[in-house]
């Protein structure tokens, strides 16, 4: 799969516009990509960020493997996200940890409509654990998914917008591997 690369210029002219077409919403970003992306719009949307991950995804080894990574040639780190990216699509397709606070549940029930903003869907677990989880706390808003790039179209979860289509994409905030 190819690797490109996203700049926030790019990023700006993709979501602001389609933001603006949402009127009175509320932005749930998923931390780290979502949560990038929605503080450099500066729209003025409601905001909460979502802590999503994998069970496992908080170790010293992975971190010691970031620091490792980071150090290859560029080559040499796309060929690995290519690796890591048929790796998650053919093993990974359990539910994330998704815990939204009270204050959250209160806030995000007071909107119509729900936009869940992230960088990239891959497998699509992600953000099927943020609908779920929105679902499960009795949020029943129109869910709306957007997404810079769509990677697999055999996702759990198919976006309802994305600009990137079957790419892998490096983005300004990107951490290898």
């Amino acid at each position: 799969m190819n690797v490109i690369s996203a700049d926030w210029e790019e990023i700006r002219r993709y979501y602001t516009p389609l933001l603006s077409t949402f009127g009175d919403c509320i932005v749930l970003s998923i931390s780290s990509g979502g949560t990038a992306i929605f503080n450099e719009l500066k729209t003025g949307h409601k905001h909460i960020s979502v802590n999503c991950r994998r069970p496992s995804s908080h170790s010293r080894v992975k971190k010691f493997l970031v620091m490792l990574v980071r150090a290859m040639p560029e080559p040499v780190r796309n060929f690995l996200r290519s690796i890591e990216h048929t790796f998650l699509m053919s093993f990974e397709s359990g539910r994330r940890v998704v815990r939204f606070t009270d204050d959250a549940v209160v806030k995000i029930k007071s909107f119509g409509t729900i936009v869940v903003l992230d960088d990239a869907i891959d497998t699509g677990a992600t953000i099927k654990s943020v609908i779920d989880g929105l679902r499960d706390a009795g949020c029943h808003g129109k869910i709306i998914t957007i997404v810079f790039a769509w990677t697999n179209d055999k996702s759990a979860v198919r976006p309802d917008f994305w600009h990137k289509k079957s790419v892998l994409v490096k983005f300004p905030w990107s951490h290898e591997l």
